[in-house]
């Protein structure tokens, strides 16, 4: 039987994780989320062990919250091993609720949560395609490289054919990344939607996400949720 405190949860074993940030967590024990209010939040949810499926129980997001598969966040889910692509992923106004995470895996496993939290005054100032910054803005063309738990901001023209490509330059790791704010009208030139996860392999240099159209001047946040760590590299071209 598993039984939880509330005087626990600053320990280790039960994480806190403040807007930003990262923790494992082992069965019988639990991450709280405190989450950001009118912001654009990300939660990944990974299974790093080589031998058990890890399950796992979502309670406290908003009803709406759905991950990048259609499902209810809250609830149970269930990741298998020896899976790296495998992941249970959210974005969206989570609205300054606490979300808690535990682990009822049986037997034992980990899961991994990597949590952003994208809010304007993150980003990083600058002009066009300024990449100076841990978290980027391109003002409608330019581009910029994002590591693993940081995102960038693309603020897109309306009314103009504009293009996004993101590669991986990196030659070890897959990258992966979630778009979100892009219309929905929006797809990559695969087919599939812009906005969502997309996960890029290393050393292959003609793999890439691109999407063309017109992004009616909304603004599209790219987060990297890579783990291990990797890098993308995005670039942004507004035609007027």
């Amino acid at each position: 039987m598993l039984n939880f405190s509330t005087s626990s949860l600053a320990t280790n074993q039960n994480p806190v994780i403040d807007k930003n940030g990262e923790a494992t967590v082992s069965s019988g024990h639990y991450a709280l989320w405190e989450t950001a209010n009118g912001s654009v939040s990300t939660c990944s949810l990974t299974n790093p062990d080589n031998r058990n499926t890890v399950t796992f129980v979502v309670s406290g997001a908003p009803s709406d919250i759905m991950t990048t598969e259609g499902k209810p966040f809250n609830g149970l889910h269930a990741i298998p091993p020896n899976s790296p692509t495998s992941n249970v992923t959210v974005i969206g106004d989570f609205r300054g609720t606490n979300v808690t995470i535990v682990n009822i895996s049986n037997p034992d496993a980990q899961f991994r949560a990597s949590v952003v939290v994208a809010q304007a005054s993150d980003f990083a100032e600058g002009g066009v395609g300024d990449s100076g910054g841990q978290n980027p803005v391109i003002r409608q063309s330019g581009q910029a490289t994002v590591s693993t738990n940081h995102f960038c901001l693309w603020e897109t023209a309306n009314g103009s054919n504009s293009i996004a490509s993101i590669t991986n330059p990196g030659s070890r790791n897959t990258v992966s990344f979630v778009v979100s704010g892009a219309p929905d009208t929006i797809l990559t030139t695969t087919g599939a939607p812009l906005n969502g996860l997309h996960a890029i392999p290393p050393n292959n240099p003609t793999f890439n996400v691109t999407a063309v159209g017109d992004f009616l001047g909304t603004n599209v946040t790219i987060v990297n949720i890579s783990n291990p760590d990797a890098e993308f590299h995005i670039s942004c071209q507004v035609s007027s």
